[in-house]
């Protein structure tokens, strides 16, 4: 009889880093996740995605609390109320007032408080990892661990701690264009918003730079862009914009078209897509990008520290 695993929080939506594992996990067992697909929580999502309540969200809302603690408070009552299942996969956060055996996949230490340091509860965090019922910790690299191990006292259950990469499925390799060279950037893979927070600037200013030198070079930029920065590079020749919501299969296209990415500071699902398409990467050494991106192998690492001063200060 094939065993259950609860994914929690129980989200409308998976991050698409996910969709690997959850497809390798579902050839094995039976999986419950996104109970929570209602009207509500697509009008939520929906919100999110205007630039305006980001902006009020981030600025005044999350600095009391987050959007996350907000989604545990109403999904956990709700999560641990559904009979029969075996393990907790709890992504991100912890599953407090349970007695179910749960796993914790875990990005960063500052995941488990919204992502600020500020509202992180060391003494409370290291209780409940220390609990029986807590059967293992994955850090999606080795800086992640790190983050746990330096933040949090980690003796009493360090043996549970363990590093699992992400894998994707690998596609067919794209042909390289010979005539020409098409660059690309992306904000993310999720949220077109993160434009400056990735890297952005730095990739128009370099294509500037390399369109002078070499004349059949364009960049297609896949972000929701200031306007600032459309009045100041909208004239070199050679950028697109896509600025629009675009399907699966469009970003696809996207990456099949083109012949390098110009990402500073990518997020880990896009190194991933540009693995499975081999698209080589031009990216900063900087928190876990020297982990999935190996110089000359798969992409370019560019020192940072003019920029970020010592990473290991990160």
């Amino acid at each position: 009889m094939r065993k259950t695993i609860l994914i929690y929080p129980i989200g409308e939506k998976r991050h698409s880093v996910y969709d690997s594992t959850i497809e390798m996990l579902s050839k094995k067992y039976n999986l419950i996740y996104n109970l929570n697909n209602t009207k509500k929580s697509k009008l939520l999502m929906k919100a999110s995605h205007i630039y305006l309540i980001r902006s009020i969200y981030q600025r005044w809302i999350r600095p009391i609390i987050s959007l996350e603690e907000v989604k545990n408070k109403i999904f956990q009552k709700k999560s641990f109320n559904i009979p029969d299942y075996d393990i907790i996969f709890s992504s991100n956060t912890l599953p407090y007032n349970t007695k179910s055996s749960y796993i914790v996949d875990l990005e960063i230490i500052t995941a488990l408080s919204g992502y600020d340091y500020n509202r992180l509860g060391k003494k409370k965090i290291e209780n409940e990892l220390k609990r029986s019922n807590c059967k293992a910790i994955i850090c999606w690299n080795e800086l992640s661990k790190e983050s746990l191990v330096k933040t949090i006292n980690c003796d009493k259950f360090k043996n549970k701690i363990k590093v699992i990469l992400f894998g994707i499925r690998e596609f067919e390799k794209k042909k390289f264009h010979k005539d020409k060279i098409n660059l690309l950037f992306v904000s993310s893979l999720n949220n077109s918003f993160d434009f400056e927070l990735k890297g952005g600037v730095y990739a128009l200013e370099a294509y500037s730079s390399l369109v002078k030198k070499i004349s059949n070079l364009t960049l297609t930029v896949r972000a929701s862009v200031p306007k600032w920065v459309k009045r100041k590079y909208n004239s070199i020749n050679g950028i697109r914009f896509f600025e629009n919501s675009i399907s699966r299969k469009e970003m696809e296209d996207l990456f099949k078209d083109s012949d390098m990415l110009l990402e500073p500071i990518p997020g880990i699902n896009l190194m991933l897509e540009c693995m499975k398409f081999g698209v080589p990467t031009v990216v900063f050494d900087f928190w876990a990008i020297p982990e999935m991106i190996i110089n000359g192998k798969n992409g370019y690492v560019i020192d940072s520290s003019v920029i970020f001063g010592n990473k290991n200060n990160m």
